[in-house]
Formats: C-alpha cells, sequence, structure tokens
C-alpha cells in the first residue's frame, strides 16, 4: 500500500513539474509538438527509473 501511495504521489509531483515547466517556458504554437514529445519522453523516462528503482529494491 506504502509503495502505491508513494507512487501516486511521484506521479502527481511529476505531472506538477511539467505544469510548472510548461508555464515557465511557455512556448508558440509551432513547438506544441515538440513540447509534447518532451513530456512524453521525460514521463517514459521516469516511469523506466521508478520500475528499476522499485526491481532493485526487490532484490
Amino acid at each position: 500500500l506504502f509503495k502505491r501511495q508513494s507512487m501516486l504521489y511521484r506521479c502527481l509531483i511529476s505531472a506538477a513539474m511539467l505544469e510548472v515547466i510548461d508555464k515557465y517556458f511557455a512556448l508558440p504554437f509551432s513547438f506544441n509538438i515538440m513540447r509534447l514529445l518532451l513530456h512524453t519522453c521525460s514521463l517514459a523516462l521516469y516511469c523506466t527509473l521508478y520500475s528499476f528503482f522499485l526491481h532493485v529494491l526487490s532484490l
């Protein structure tokens, strides 16, 4: 249960960070696709690191 809550909090924090990045580095409309790719890549990287972290903990 604790791990699940921790994962939820981390997802919320990462989403909030992406929102902040969105606000402070607001780009013109033509960059929306690049920004979307950046978000997708950062979320994928985060999920990969998190699953790796869980894997290391379970060893």
